[in-house]
């Protein structure tokens, strides 16, 4: 956690520092934009000491005082802080975002100072929320992933969307009264939802596309082929069904009617040709 104390320091030494350079060049710094800082003109005096083509590389004072800052977003991005923590998330941003705006317009260096400290408060609860939200909900942060990652058609999904919708609801639990309890129910019927949105895509697109194409195709089959084509791809359809009355694994479950799907659909090696052959 960024300790105050600590921010207060850097700001402190950020500040003695800009308003030194200011008083030796006597030159207004130039505005910066909120996501790009640029780095500030060396003093003309020290620009002629410096060997041609090289390049400085301290930090400008804007850099610097929100440095820490940038760093501790990265690393509330990365534990998904965003996702399990989304109204004090978006507070963070909002705040940081303010004292970069009061930063570049110069106004009271009081006010980016407190922006800044409830940025980094509001990213501080959102990463605690993040980590209580990662155990508490860690069987169906499995399920969603390999739903999402299936590579599977599921924009029109109305068993996904409704997967989502308990999902943020669950999260919603831990977030506002860290009530893992109560986001349990929310969970498991956010998990049964992506199972069943899994199910039905593999059902209706996966195996339906594969028997379209297996018509579709059928020269290029002999007919004891093609039957056996038929009836592996019946076998799979049985398979999912039979998968969809338990808690199977999604990953599992769609690698094998993928890989089922492949070898099915494979035309057998033609046989060579005897007038060919010595």
């Amino acid at each position: 956690m960024i300790k105050i104390t600590r921010l207060c320091l850097l700001v402190a030494c950020v500040t003695a520092t800009a308003l030194y350079g200011t008083a030796l060049t006597q030159e207004p710094a130039e505005k910066e934009t909120p996501q790009e800082p640029t780095e500030q003109e060396p003093a003309k005096q020290e620009a002629a000491q410096e060997p041609a083509g090289e390049e400085t590389s301290q930090p400008s004072a804007k850099e610097a005082l929100f440095k820490d800052a940038s760093e501790t977003f990265k690393q509330a991005k990365e534990k998904s802080a965003d996702i399990f923590s989304p109204a004090q998330y978006a507070k963070a941003q909002q705040d940081f975002a303010k004292a970069q705006e009061l930063y570049d317009e110069g106004d009271r260096l009081q006010d980016v100072y407190q922006n800044l400290a409830s940025s980094m408060k509001a990213l501080q609860s959102a990463m605690t929320t993040a980590e209580l939200g990662q155990v508490a909900l860690k069987d169906l942060l499995i399920v969603r992933k390999e739903t999402i990652d299936s590579g599977l058609s599921l924009e029109d999904s109305k068993d996904f969307q409704e997967a989502e919708k308990k999902f943020r609801q669950a999260v919603e639990k831990i977030e506002k009264d860290r009530d893992t309890k109560g986001a349990r129910k929310p969970s498991e019927q956010a998990a049964e939802k992506y199972r069943k949105a899994v199910v039905q895509a593999l059902q209706k697109t996966v195996l339906s596309d594969a028997k379209k194409k297996l018509k579709d195709s059928k020269d290029a089959y002999t007919k004891d082929a093609y039957k056996e084509a038929e009836n592996s791809l019946k076998d799979l359809e049985k398979y999912v069904k039979a998968e969809s009355k338990k808690e199977f694994s999604v990953a599992e479950l769609t690698s094998i009617i993928t890989r089922g799907v492949e070898a099915a659909l494979k035309p057998p090696a033609a046989a060579p040709d005897p007038s060919k052959t010595s």
